[in-house]
C-alpha cells in the first residue's frame, strides 16, 4: 500500500512540475510573441493608418513598447506601403539595402 501511494505521489509531482513549466513560458509581447524586454523593434504595417498601395512610408510606429519608432522624410529613402503584399496582408517594402540602413530612428 505505502509503495502504491509513494507512485501516486510521485506522478502528482511530475505533473504539477510539467504543469507549472508550460504555463511560465507564456508569451506577452505583440502577436503574442516575446515581450517589450525581448523585442527590440516590432514593425507592424497594418498599422499604418491612411495610407494606399505604393505610397512612402516615411513613419512607422514601434509596436514593441519600447517607442523605437522610425522616420525618413527623404521620399527617396523611404519604404513603400504595399496593401496586399504577403498572404492578404499590408507590408512596407525597401528597393535596396540601403534604404533599410537609412530609415532611421527620428523620432
Amino acid at each position: 500500500m505505502r509503495y502504491l501511494f509513494n507512485r501516486v505521489l510521485k506522478g502528482l509531482g511530475v505533473l504539477l512540475f510539467l504543469s507549472l513549466a508550460f504555463c511560465s513560458y507564456g508569451q506577452s509581447g505583440p502577436g503574442g510573441v516575446g515581450n517589450s524586454t525581448t523585442n527590440v523593434l516590432w514593425l507592424q504595417a497594418n498599422s499604418l493608418n491612411g495610407l494606399n498601395q505604393g505610397d512612402d512610408v516615411l513613419n512607422w510606429l514601434d509596436q514593441s513598447g519600447n517607442n523605437n519608432s522610425l522616420s525618413q522624410p527623404n521620399v527617396l529613402l523611404s519604404p513603400t506601403y504595399l496593401t496586399a503584399a504577403v498572404n492578404g496582408l499590408p507590408a512596407g517594402m525597401a528597393e535596396t539595402c540601403s534604404q533599410i540602413h537609412k530609415f532611421c530612428k527620428c523620432m
